[in-house]
């Protein structure tokens, strides 16, 4: 695996490249405030069968920061996907996308279905409205990360992680979240790196311009959608974004696409159980091409 940098002219973009360079093109695409080592656990799996791409979004991971907060509207992710598909890619490739990065493939599909081959969105709502800062505490809690990735340690960090609250099955109010995964779980050191790497004006632009961030997302055709699509479900009783009302509307509007859900799994799916999530892929593609 190598790691590369493309700068579109805008902005520079850090991605991962590996596999057989005459395979399928897989581009994976993280979560919001994520890096493309989110998907460690699966490439073990994938490399051997494809030719795999993974990008930092901007204002993530080693990926270039955008001027303003302005400068993560939905539209700007997806032109630089679009940029990195055309220059580097060179043809349509398959996109797994989780949360953030499945919003951003959906995208991709309905504006340019020319360029994505298929589409596997994990557990990403179809709806902005389900990403809104709902609660007073969500909104501390982003300007908390916000203040300690801009100013703290990566063990301030850590410490901030382990002390969120969260909601747990067992548990009628949330708890912190050390509580559990336990003081030690390796995502609180994975999280506190990305949240450290991540651009202060992305977390800003989440609390205050919310609109006029997924403006773009909430007018998306999903009948526009060409492409063969599996939507992964995470289960909404672990935290999962994709409701089942979503699910109904994407078998409505999506013409080739397939749903599975996966009961037990929260909306870190890969990072919970990568080999759920790494057949459920490699199906959806061996099933596509008996299809299509």
């Amino acid at each position: 695996m190598n790691v590369k940098a493309y700068d579109t002219g805008e902005i520079m973009l850090s991605y991962m490249e590996g596999g057989d360079p005459s395979a399928r093109p897989l581009l994976l695409l993280h979560g919001g405030s994520s890096r493309w080592q989110s998907f460690s656990s699966l490439i073990p799996d994938l490399i051997g069968k494809f030719h795999l791409y993974a990008l930092d979004l901007r204002g993530h991971g080693r990926s270039g920061r955008a001027s303003s907060p302005l400068g993560y509207r939905m539209e700007d992710y997806l032109s630089d996907v679009i940029n990195l598909i055309r220059y580097i890619i060179k043809e349509p490739p398959v996109i797994f996308g989780h949360s953030l990065g499945g919003m951003i493939a959906l995208m991709a599909g309905a504006s340019y279905p020319a360029s994505v081959n298929s589409i596997v969105v994990g557990d990403a709502p179809l709806s902005s409205d389900v990403l809104k800062v709902h609660t007073d505490r969500q909104r501390e809690m982003t300007e908390r990360w916000r203040q300690v990735a801009e100013n703290g340690t990566i063990n301030d960090i850590i410490f901030e992680l382990q002390h969120m609250h969260i909601s747990s099955p067992e548990q009628k109010e949330p708890v912190p979240a050390k509580d559990v995964f336990g003081e030690n779980h390796p995502w609180f050191e994975f999280m506190a790196i990305s949240l450290s790497q991540n651009d202060p004006k992305m977390l800003f632009s989440i609390n205050y311009h919310f609109d006029e961030i997924y403006q773009a997302y909430s007018g998306i055709d999903l009948a526009a959608i060409e492409c063969p699509v599996l939507f992964l479900q995470a289960d909404p009783e672990q935290g999962g974004l994709l409701s089942d009302k979503d699910v109904k509307k994407a078998a409505e509007l999506v013409r080739h696409s397939q749903v599975v859900r996966l009961n037990g799994i929260g909306h870190a799916l890969h990072m919970q159980d990568k080999d759920l999530v790494s057949k459920a892929i490699q199906e959806f593609i061996r099933q596509m091409d008996h299809s299509f």
